[in-house]
């Protein structure tokens, strides 16, 4: 009997042990269920130790069985929560790449960065009769969200080998309930980029605007796998977010913007990349260094695409370098 490479199923929960698992009691549900935009791409990752023996012919020795780390990677939509003050439904991704969640109840909920070792998941990800379970996940996460395009969240994560088994999906009714249609960013649902701008609550203000065609954020974890005997762990060891976007800007304007990057002036920069109660989604980052300006063509016009790095605070620096705002 073929099996169906579209016929797949994700889900997460936050572990309230590391690597534990789910928490006593608990089941697969619906509020488990992940919704990925593309098919997952999933691997075992062996830690095998090859005995390497000489001996009088030639030949491969056998491997003695080590440790096994999956990686899966996907996609979601960055869809609003439809409701102001709940999180949407890839917040605990976010959680478990290493940002913390505020909740200001009926209002907001915000992610801010966190440097400690953070939360971790658990994974069941199934494929057409066979399915996997991986404890202790921590991840990295990309932000891209383009003009006229879907937002979308490209997570990765590596957490504990267990032994797949062969089984039905045994998913929940309407397992998708929760998750919310996206808004794309255009001139009816949102704003232009701002740079030299303040936020506040969720709200951005001053600064100046510039159109543009988005951006990508690339948070930058580094996942490193601890092989130590009685205390197995994925750890995010290093963050290194940087991030491209695509302006258009007057030749003044490039002219400035190049001599601010000569100069290594930082500026802040937000976006609201949608709009409404319940659909808005704010990104903002204290301290940008735009580190790079190239002129491409777009449908033959001219752009100015922008490197830079979102940076911490010399004066102030703690985790809130950069707010990622539903509500």
């Amino acid at each position: 009997m073929s099996r169906l490479a579209r016929r797949v199923a994700l889900m997460a929960e936050i572990e309230t042990t590391y690597g534990a698992g789910l928490s006593g009691g608990q089941t697969w549900g619906a509020a488990l269920q992940v919704l990925p935009r593309s098919r997952p791409r999933h691997r075992i990752r062996r830690m095998n130790e090859a005995r390497d023996l000489y001996l009088p012919f030639l030949g491969a020795s056998d491997e003695l069985v080590g440790p096994r780390v999956q990686e899966i990677e996907f996609e979601v939509e960055m869809a609003p929560s439809g409701a102001a003050g709940t999180a949407p439904m890839w917040g605990k991704l976010l959680r478990a790449c290493q940002f913390a969640e505020t909740v200001t109840a009926d209002t907001r909920v915000e992610y801010t960065p966190v440097s400690d070792p953070g939360e971790s998941l658990v994974l069941r990800y199934w494929e057409d009769g066979h399915a996997y379970v991986a404890k202790g996940c921590r991840g990295q996460v990309t932000l891209e969200a383009e003009a006229y395009k879907i937002p979308v969240l490209k997570f990765r994560f590596e957490g504990f080998d267990t032994q797949g088994t062969a089984s039905a999906w045994g998913g929940p009714a309407s397992p998708y309930a929760g998750w919310q249609t996206p808004v794309m960013p255009m001139d009816t649902t949102s704003g232009d980029i701002k740079l030299g701008c303040s936020y506040t609550a969720g709200a951005l203000s001053g600064g100046t605007a510039y159109p543009s065609k988005g951006l990508t954020l690339d948070l930058g974890n580094t996942l490193t796998y601890d092989a130590i005997l009685g205390g197995e762990k994925v750890v995010v060891t290093d963050r290194q977010p940087k991030g491209r976007m695509v302006m258009e800007l007057s030749a003044a304007q490039e002219a400035a913007w190049r001599s601010d990057m000569n100069a290594g002036t930082e500026t802040s920069m937000g976006w609201q990349l949608s709009t409404g109660a319940g659909r808005s989604i704010v990104l903002f980052i204290r301290r940008l260094q735009r580190q790079e300006l190239q002129g491409i063509e777009e449908n033959r016009f001219r752009r100015a695409e922008v490197n830079f790095g979102a940076i911490l605070d010399k004066d102030d620096p703690n985790d809130d370098f950069m707010r990622l705002c539903v509500k």
